[in-house]
């Protein structure tokens, strides 16, 4: 038998191999043409091992040793008789060979995968069309060539390590051009106990890119869900913070009401009990009454709180045209006594016109009494707090300013949320409900205006509201 070393579609020495290790075809003599140098354990499947050279060459080469290898084993020395007789060789050895041609035709012509078979030094024997395509090869051009070579020149990065671990039984993908194969090796199973390999290149790239858009989608729903998680942990904060702040409302309120409440109360008996000479009798009734206005705000401070969460103020708002200028002196001679018991000076600085706007003439009045009387509460006996009113642009701007304790930068915004009160002993000895700037910066809005602190403003405090001129 004359076996080449490469047959398509049979491994010639696979087939060799099959037929010596067979005690039925065992004494048959072969001989293994070969293109390179083989390994000696591939040189005991043969009887006799050629080197091919030029096709003129190697007829005579094989009749040469075809006679003398038959003439040492004492075998028929006509060569034609002995190809005659070949042909009608045992149908059993055709069938046998027939299906080791179909096992390796299932095998290593599977157009999915790339099949690379390797020798013991991982020298590439043979390589399947799919594997062609894959590395854009001619079969003839790396057979005999080192398969790392190979890898390296296909495969960006592709390193010694990473075949090592393929052999491990470990999963290796590898990018080739714009594809992804998962790579594996396994011992030829067609030959035991071979040192030739089988190397597997199977197509992952549907795979791959649908394990990255799991991760993609994966990463992101993990981001939603901690961005979800710290939403809640803050919206809990907040939650936290305004049961503290209700608790805190309920127990000033309480407070405020409870002192006038006591006053009216004290003074009341007093009048019903005593015989009061008349100027003491009007002093305990103008007491009276203040106080009495003073919970009337109050309540009327909850009262809006209650109707700017349902949107009654808004809806209810009586809008007329009016002069800030005329109504922020109007407001001044209200709260001067307030002024004059701290021994503060209380004035008005304006431009020489009116500043009309169309407004709820009630609600900004009710804007200038709470600012100025912030301004009032929380200034030193002996200081000054300015009004100002005047046209910017398209807006009428009313400023209150003061020389009192300043409000913390950290504050700033804080102080128009619902019941806050900035924390701080000086402040806290001026007790309030906390409802006053919220309910002012809620009716700014109402009219389209807004209401602020003035950052730049460094020896007190000043508010700032605006709101749009009459058109």
């Amino acid at each position: 038998l004359i076996i080449d070393y490469i047959l398509k579609p049979v491994d010639g020495q696979k087939l060799a191999t099959f037929l010596s290790r067979d005690p039925r075809y065992g004494g048959i003599p072969r001989i293994l043409l070969v293109s390179t140098e083989i390994s000696p354990s591939h040189r005991l499947v043969a009887d006799l091992v050629l080197t091919k050279s030029s096709v003129e060459n190697l007829s005579i080469k094989v009749l040469a040793a075809t006679t003398s290898l038959l003439a040492e084993q004492e075998f028929p020395v006509n060569i034609w008789e002995t190809a005659d007789k070949g042909k009608r060789m045992d149908d059993r050895v055709s069938a046998e060979i027939n299906i080791l041609r179909s096992r390796y035709e299932t095998i290593f012509e599977n157009d999915l995968i790339g099949l690379i078979e390797l020798d013991g030094s991982n020298r590439i024997l043979s390589v399947n069309e799919r594997t062609e395509k894959i590395f854009s090869v001619n079969a003839l051009d790396v057979i005999g060539k080192d398969i790392i070579s190979l890898m390296k020149s296909s495969v960006t990065g592709f390193k010694q390590t990473l075949f090592e671990k393929a052999q491990k039984d470990r999963r290796i993908v590898l990018p080739i051009d714009d594809r992804f194969y998962e790579l594996s090796i396994m011992s030829t199973p067609l030959i035991e106990d071979s040192p030739e390999k089988l190397m597997i290149l199977a197509d992952v790239t549907e795979t791959e890119k649908l394990q990255k858009q799991l991760a993609k989608y994966t990463g992101e729903l993990e981001d939603e869900v901690e961005n979800r998680v710290a939403e809640i942990k803050l919206k809990n904060i907040e939650l936290e913070n305004l049961n503290r702040l209700k608790t805190e409302f309920l127990s000033n309120v309480s407070h405020e009401i409870r002192t006038p409440l006591a006053s009216i109360k004290g003074f009341t008996e007093t009048l019903l009990t005593r015989d009061i000479n008349p100027e003491t009798r009007k002093e305990f009734l103008d007491i009276i009454a203040t106080e009495s206005l003073r919970m009337e705000r109050i309540v009327n401070d909850l009262l809006d709180i209650t109707r700017i969460q349902q949107g009654n103020v808004k809806q209810s708002l009586n809008l007329q045209e009016f002069d800030m200028v005329s109504e922020a002196e109007f407001v001044k001679k209200l709260l001067t006594p307030l002024a004059d018991e701290k021994k503060i000076e209380l004035s008005v600085r304006t431009g020489k016109k009116p500043v009309k706007v169309t407004a709820d003439k009630d609600r900004v009045r009710q804007v200038f009494i709470n600012l100025i009387e912030n301004g009032i509460k929380f200034s030193s006996q002996g200081t000054q707090v300015l009004i100002e009113v005047k046209k910017e642009g398209n807006e009428a701007v009313f400023m209150c300013s003061d020389r009192g304790i300043g409000i913390p930068a950290s504050e700033k915004e804080k102080i128009f949320e619902k019941f806050y009160m900035i924390d701080g002993g000086d402040t806290r000895r001026q007790r309030g409900t906390g409802v006053g700037l919220f309910i002012a910066s809620e009716i700014a809005k109402m009219h389209h205006g807004t209401l602020a602190v003035d950052g730049a403003y460094k020896n007190g405090s000043r508010l700032i509201f605006r709101l749009p001129l009459k058109q």
